[in-house]
């Protein structure tokens, strides 16, 4: 009885196999059939798996927009299951220089008058990237470069209030008004391999897995940002391959134990350009800065190298001469990890931190 079980066991297998074989060869067959390009795969994403991706909730809690597929942005109705979406932007409304706007991500403003798009994503680090921004009038439709002369560029976002967008260009800090179109340089000493603001070097990217270094205040009237000041850094040299001649590439690269970028913290005032500095005490590394969503308070967390002391600084420019205190210090024996859970609660006296 036994050996009977074991041969109808064997036998199950033998044909579970083979019917799985031969699934896999049709399939197989199937897609061979298909014409492969590179153009299908990394453009046009056909042999991906399908997701849901660009849901934007709406301000109203009762709407929510997605783009479709000539990406035409539309506005759909969260309580009716039967709304097939009404046209909110017209595909046909963004094109740029004879271009249909192909846009990897976009983002409304905080009155949903405008649309920052973000276009031609190239990567540079594992985080960072640059991209072409533009931005959508919806009431005249008009479409325009966020700047024409000054990109590509990376980390646009809009202003507290949707007045302003801020960016970074060539390692330094850009505002431009949507109200006048006027673009003002925050800073102005950055440069490749030397000076950085308001993003960050290699090293904050890797081991702090940030890339943004700047953030507006709730008021929209100042823009705390970090400098990274890299030329004590020793230079990493790398040929990069896959046109008639290879390219020299270098970049700061600290190994262990050398030099690491100075960085500093620092308050720019947005209408007046007025650059204020942020001194503390003795620290190696700022991982993080925030506001409070609710007052203007600014958060600055400071690391030493061996990162098992974390200092939390707290500046206060509720009123017109700006406090400053420590708040919060954790020592460890071993190393302590940095992340993004804290939240300044509306009393503007307690926060709550993730440990």
């Amino acid at each position: 009885m036994k050996k009977k079980i074991l041969i109808s066991a064997s036998k199950f297998t033998l044909m579970k196999n083979i019917f799985f074989s031969a699934f896999f060869f049709l399939c197989l067959t199937k897609i061979v059939a298909q014409e492969l390009s590179i153009e299908k795969i990394w453009k046009k994403y056909e042999f991906s798996s399908k997701g849901i991706a660009g849901f934007k909730s709406m301000n109203n809690g009762t709407h929510y927009t997605k783009p479709g597929n000539d990406l035409s942005i539309l506005k759909y109705d969260i309580l009716d299951a039967s709304d097939l979406g009404k046209t909110l932007v017209d595909s046909k409304n963004l094109v740029y220089n004879s271009k249909m706007l192909e846009y990897d991500d976009y983002e409304f403003n905080s009155d949903e008058t405008k649309i920052l798009f973000l276009t031609a994503t190239q990567a540079v680090y594992r985080r960072s990237f640059t991209a072409e921004y533009f931005l959508f009038d919806i009431a005249t439709k008009k479409l325009e470069a966020l700047d024409e002369k000054h990109h590509p560029q990376t980390l646009a976002e809009y202003s507290p209030d949707g007045k302003m967008v801020s960016y970074i260009y060539g390692n330094d800090l850009f505002v431009k008004n949507l109200q006048t179109g006027k673009i003002t340089k925050l800073t102005l000493d950055g440069k490749r391999n030397k000076i950085i603001n308001g993003t960050t070097d290699w090293v904050y990217e890797e081991e702090f897995s940030i890339t943004k270094a700047y953030a507006w205040s709730p008021d929209s009237k100042t823009i705390a940002f970090l400098r990274f000041d890299e030329k004590a850094v020793k230079e990493y040299s790398l040929e990069t391959y896959g046109n008639l001649y290879p390219e020299h590439y270098e970049y700061k690269y600290p190994k262990a134990g050398e030099d690491n970028s100075k960085v500093t913290a620092h308050v720019v005032n947005v209408k007046s350009g007025k650059i204020s500095n942020l001194p503390m005490v003795s620290y190696e590394y700022i991982p993080r800065l925030n506001w409070s969503s609710t007052s203007n308070q600014l958060i600055l967390q400071t690391m030493n190298r061996y990162q098992n002391e974390l200092t939390y600084h707290l500046w206060d420019y509720t009123s017109s001469k700006p406090s400053y205190k420590i708040i919060f210090e954790e020592k460890s024996n071993t190393y302590i990890d940095v992340d993004d859970n804290l939240l300044i609660l509306k009393d503007g006296q307690t926060i709550l931190r993730a440990s």
